[in-house]
């Protein structure tokens, strides 16, 4: 069951309302968490859902930064954490909001690694359809690639440009 929560509460009760959803027999998926800003104020809330075993859908276009900075940083720390289970579009209209996963998955695979992107675009999202359970991760850690970067630019804070070599 794919699950939006409200942006403008989330009620204390809402853990004890995904026990009785899966009691019913139905798998919990939380989807754009990232674009929640609830839970980015209480990560710890989404933390205690995933322990749980409860999923989590991320939405592309938030991996690449179309939903502004902070949801972007967000949904790319989830990452980081391992705590995403599904990449989506969140499509709604060829013309508003296309579902385009290609930017995200290119993303992935070059800061992470092909397997990833595949498990999340493909193999997570077939196992929920044939009521599988997810495959595990082939890879035990999964540790983003560090952005390339000039060397001096290491040493400069972030709001410097690099000196003028001409001028000297």
């Amino acid at each position: 069951l794919l699950i939006e929560l409200s942006d403008i509460v989330i009620f204390p009760n809402t853990g004890e309302m995904f026990d009785r959803l899966e009691q019913a027999g139905l798998r919990i998926i939380i989807s754009h968490p990232e674009r929640n800003p609830i839970l980015r104020q209480r990560p710890e809330l989404l933390l205690e859902w995933i322990e749980q075993d409860r999923l989590v859908q991320v939405t592309a276009s938030a991996l690449t930064g179309q939903w502004g900075v902070k949801v972007q940083a967000f949904a790319r720390r989830l990452l980081e954490q391992n705590h995403v289970h599904f990449i989506a579009s969140d499509g709604h209209s060829v013309r508003g909001r296309p579902p385009r996963l290609d930017l995200a998955r290119s993303w992935i695979e070059e800061k992470f690694s092909p397997a990833l992107a595949h498990r999340l675009l493909v193999a997570n999202p077939a196992a929920v359809v044939a009521d599988q359970d997810l495959p595990q991760p082939e890879i035990p850690d999964c540790k983003p690639v560090a952005d390339k970067q000039p060397w001096w630019r290491r040493l400069l804070p972030s709001s410097r440009t690099p000196p003028d070599a001409s001028k000297t």
